[in-house]
């Protein structure tokens, strides 16, 4: 059942209205002035609002403009009231209500086809704003992984490069590619592939801390900013994680299959370079990690030959695993 929700200080033209609606069977609240109307709107929501001009408390248009205020479900508000000024009526249709009636001429069939009218809009508006909502969220998130997407993932990038130069915070970048990627979708299909690319998106999701952002640039190619990482030996720790993660069995479609990630790191730490330099970083270092069949690769050669020998020995092992160097005694 619809809720109409009268607003109206004379208690005499609320029960006027009251019964003009009675055939519509319409659950009728009062309310006798503004304040005791907001505070009926906040514990409950109603599919339309009728109100007069004056409340005694404070007008109707000072009220529409408190129904209005924030993110709610368009409500219509017709305005009812015995002042006939045409400049009043512009200014309650400006205010957000949906009609306005004088009370000389208000009829239970006018007001009963204005209030079906009322709701109709209200209607289309609510799919209107859902339909932009998810117009948003595909603008900036990847429809098959839910991942941020190519622009949102650019966004967060540029983001982290004014606070990484302002507040001296270093952060990592990861361009990643999936290995053998292809030959799932040339043997199983699409739709395996399809499959693939969710299963990997969300072990990627496991293993990101709140303040991480994974993406999906397009294709097999995701990417990553990893903030606030100590050093480049950290952002290797996390790369060794993801390609442990990534290179664990897949089950597509019944079958068990392997497949490894190449990642190119790039560790930012406020010095003088641009987005696309960056990028232009962190992918010849995925290429190098794809060429030479290493797990990751950092894009400095002298910033890795800092690097602990442990996380140099764990990147050859993800090499020597691959290319099945090891055996069983």
């Amino acid at each position: 059942m619809k809720n109409i929700l009268i607003i109206d200080d004379d208690d005499v033209m609320r029960q006027k209205i009251k019964r003009m609606l009675s055939s519509a069977a319409y659950d009728m609240t009062e309310a006798e002035s503004g304040k005791e109307a907001l505070e009926k709107l906040a514990e409950q929501a109603f599919d339309c609002v009728m109100l007069d001009y004056r409340l005694g408390d404070m007008d109707g248009i000072e009220l529409i403009s408190s129904i209005n205020d924030g993110d709610k479900a368009p409500c219509p508000i017709i305005m009812i009231t015995g002042l006939g000024d045409e400049k009043l009526a512009v200014e309650a249709m400006r205010r957000g209500a949906y009609d306005y009636i004088k009370k000389d001429t208000l009829q239970a069939e006018s007001l009963l086809n204005v209030i079906a009218a009322g709701m109709k809009w209200a209607e289309v508006e609510i799919r209107l704003k859902e339909a932009q909502r998810k117009l948003e969220y595909l603008s900036m998130y990847d429809g098959l992984t839910t991942l941020p997407n190519r622009q949102l993932f650019l966004d967060r990038l540029e983001h982290a490069l004014l606070i990484s130069r302002r507040d001296k915070s270093p952060f990592a970048l990861m361009m990643m590619d999936l290995n053998l990627f292809k030959d799932v979708n040339d043997s199983l299909g699409h739709a395996a592939g399809d499959d693939l690319l969710v299963q990997v998106a969300q072990r990627l999701k496991v293993l990101a801390r709140a303040s991480d952002t994974y993406a999906r640039l397009g294709g097999d190619e995701f990417s990553g900013i990893l903030y606030n990482m100590r050093s480049l030996e950290d952002a290797c720790k996390v790369a060794e994680k993801i390609n442990l993660s990534i290179n664990e069995p897949f089950v597509i479609q019944g079958e068990t299959i392997n497949i490894g990630i190449s990642i190119g790191i790039v560790y930012f730490q406020g010095q003088e370079t641009d987005m696309k330099s960056l990028l232009a970083q962190a992918d010849s270092s995925m290429y190098e990690a794809k060429k030479g069949g290493l797990g990751y690769s950092a894009y400095s050669s002298e910033e890795y030959t800092k690097l602990s020998p442990s996380i140099k020995i764990s990147s050859s092992l993800s090499k020597s695993l691959e290319n099945g160097e090891f055996y069983m005694v």
